[in-house]
């Protein structure tokens, strides 16, 4: 499924890849991130690229977004648009990563163990 520049693909039942353009250094390099359906209906987000409105309708017909991972220090560009559009969601952060963003108020750093939320669903 393609909106504009995003592509969509669906990978299995409840797990799609998004794919769009991203530059860095004037470079198109892509920008691609992960979306899972948690076993309890919630939508967990990896690695979020630009919000567009496309998507953000898209990730409506999912459900609700409760949690957005920024997995390392280079992976965080559009995590500020996602706090925006989903403030009751958890958005947790690579260690360092707060201190790097002090502009994003992450509500967790990812550690050693997953989540209960996710936990046996998603490798952590």
């Amino acid at each position: 499924m393609n909106f504009g520049n995003e592509r969509i693909i669906k990978l299995a039942e409840g797990l799609w890849t998004v794919e769009r353009p991203h530059g860095f250094l004037g470079i198109d390099v892509g920008g691609r991130m992960n979306v899972v359906i948690l076993p309890s209906g919630g939508i967990f987000i990896h690695s979020p690229v630009r919000l567009t409105e496309n998507l953000r309708v898209w990730l409506a017909t999912l459900g609700i977004v409760w949690y957005v991972i920024a997995p390392n220090k280079f992976h965080h560009i559009h995590v500020g648009e996602y706090v925006a559009a989903y403030p009751k969601a958890g958005f947790l952060a690579a260690p360092g990563l707060p201190e790097k963003r002090r502009d994003i108020p992450f509500t967790g750093i990812l550690g050693q163990d997953a989540p209960q939320e996710w936990e046996g669903s998603i490798e952590h």
